[in-house]
């Protein structure tokens, strides 16, 4: 039993939330075509409104105030080329919620309101205001540019939803000073954004190159180079080194090595004379003797 209350009373909820968000959806819905098609007098400003397919741009917004003629005083836009007509109806389009009651209590009788007109880009001055006075006479609205021409009077509330949108009659269509010079293609675009500063992206590192390899001429000796190595005598180890002795100065040094330091002729002693004097005699004497035993 508990559940099941508990359960009954969350859709219940439900329903009401639901029904709470369409009523508050079709409250602020509305469409500028079809009230001023309910009001009679109003076909060649409602005509205007769709062929310069501003009623599509009333119809998005959510609280605006539209300032009407009837077909009388809409005759002043005829022979405009349409896109001068609707710059002249966006002047009409207030983009906040007056009603009669709300404009006859202005503060200090006076108001500066905005317009459709200046949203677009093009209103250079106060092109795109409007200039809202209250006194014993009525209401008037006129173009806020400096030497406008006469101010259109309030004639009459038309219709009003409370607080999305209000449409009031006007007595003349409202024309602000030069307004049919400005152009939709001479505005150029806003500029885009500037870009993002690019992080730089970092360097690559060098990459470390192997030393040169050796060639194999700087390496190894040519043939000829070899030989010319081979054949040439070695270079003293030293600069005072002296030449190496021949065979035969090394074997006279022998000889002297082991006998000594001989006497010379003078040095000869008495006694050594007489020895060699005798060893010559015997040498004569053999020699004689072999030559005449041959003979």
């Amino acid at each position: 039993m508990g559940s099941s209350g508990c359960c009954f009373c969350r859709r219940c909820c439900c329903v009401i939330f639901l029904a709470f968000l369409l009523s508050s959806s079709a409250a602020s819905a509305f469409n500028i075509t079809r009230i001023l098609e309910h009001n009679a007098g109003f076909g060649t400003f409602n005509s205007y409104l769709t062929q310069t397919e501003l009623a599509d741009e009333i119809n998005r917004r959510e609280t605006l105030t539209v300032l009407a003629v009837d077909d009388a005083a809409a005759a002043a836009l005829s022979g405009q080329p349409l896109d001068v007509v609707r710059k002249v109806l966006s002047v009409h389009v207030i983009l906040d919620y007056y009603d009669v009651p709300k404009l006859q209590h202005l503060h200090k009788k006076t108001a500066l309101v905005t317009t459709l007109f200046q949203s677009t880009g093009l209103a250079t001055g106060q092109m795109g205001f409007l200039n809202v006075s209250v006194s014993a006479a009525g209401v008037t609205l006129g173009s806020a540019v400096a030497g406008a021409g006469p101010a259109a009077q309030l004639v009459k509330p038309v219709a009003a939803q409370p607080y999305n949108i209000s449409v009031l009659q006007v007595s003349s269509v409202i024309f602000p000073p030069g307004i049919q010079n400005t152009n939709y293609t001479a505005i150029p675009p806003p500029p885009p954004p500037p870009p993002a500063a690019a992080t730089p992206e970092p360097a690559p590192a060098p990459e470390s190159s192997p030393p040169p390899a050796s060639s194999p001429a700087a390496t190894a000796p040519s043939p000829a180079n070899a030989v010319d190595d081979d054949a040439s005598p070695p270079a003293p180890e030293t600069p005072d080194a002296a030449p190496a002795a021949s065979p035969t100065t090394a074997a006279a040094d022998d000889d002297n090595d082991d006998q000594g330091a001989a006497p010379g002729p003078a040095d000869a002693s008495p006694a050594a004379r007489v020895t060699l004097g005798a060893g010559g005699v015997a040498v004569v004497g053999a020699t004689v003797l072999s030559l005449l035993s041959a003979l």
